[in-house]
């Protein structure tokens, strides 16, 4: 199955302060057929998390309020399943091991590539979907 039809019907949070980055974020997973809602503010993130239940959850590290590996840990300790996908320009191996133990599923260095963001996108909807198979009750 391609990335395109696996995308289709899954919900995706994109969290960024750059509003025209997240703007061309959007539009590529819109085109890829994932539903799509974003937010720049690291409060409101939380939030939308909770109630949207997104498959998949693009971070960025760098944001007001408090950073991504926080909103990663945050919404992990909610129960929250989604996977993440950390969006940074940070090229600092500490962000980038952090961001693996908080769980990130994949690490992508700003400006990336439709084809890079393919290809993490298939990543983490394939662990979200194992992850949900799991918590099944039998």
């Amino acid at each position: 199955m391609n990335s395109q039809a696996k995308g289709r019907n899954q919900a995706v949070l994109v969290v960024d302060d750059d509003e025209l980055g997240t703007r061309g974020v959007c539009q590529m997973l819109g085109g890829m057929g994932y539903a799509v809602r974003a937010t720049c503010d690291s409060e409101e993130a939380l939030r939308a998390a909770v109630q949207y239940q997104p498959a998949v959850i693009l971070v960025d590290l760098r944001m007001p309020t408090f950073d991504g590996h926080t909103i990663m840990r945050r919404l992990r300790s909610r129960g929250v399943e989604a996977a993440f996908v950390v969006i940074s320009g940070s090229k600092d191996p500490n962000d980038i091991i952090d961001a693996v133990r908080n769980g990130a599923s994949d690490y992508l260095l700003k400006p990336f590539s439709m084809a890079s963001l393919m290809a993490a996108m298939g990543r983490a909807v394939e662990l979200y979907e194992k992850r949900r198979i799991r918590s099944q009750p039998t």
